[in-house]
């Protein structure tokens, strides 16, 4: 069975709200080994300015104080249809 098979068929069970399907990595592009965690992190409004990758600290920032942790960048990079997918 191909994994865009099992992906569309699990799709209705996904409450994103409730599951961790997200949290845990669970996508096509990671290993079994190699599963993530991302936490939010920062003060103040939660206003995308500007989306920014540092692959040092694997952080993604959506303004000067807020940002998104704990993202590998085999992640950030992650592309469908030729569009990068978190940019």
């Amino acid at each position: 069975m191909s994994t865009m098979f099992r992906l569309r068929k699990q799709l209705p069970e996904i409450n994103l709200t409730q599951s961790n399907f997200i949290n845990e990595g669970n996508l096509p592009i990671f290993e079994q080994e190699q599963k993530s965690e991302f936490h939010y992190q920062g003060d103040g409004k939660n206003e995308i300015n500007q989306i920014k990758y540092d692959d040092n600290k694997q952080q993604i920032f959506i303004n000067k104080n807020c940002y998104f942790m704990g993202v590998a960048q085999e992640v950030w990079e992650f592309k469908i249809g030729g569009y990068q997918v978190l940019d």
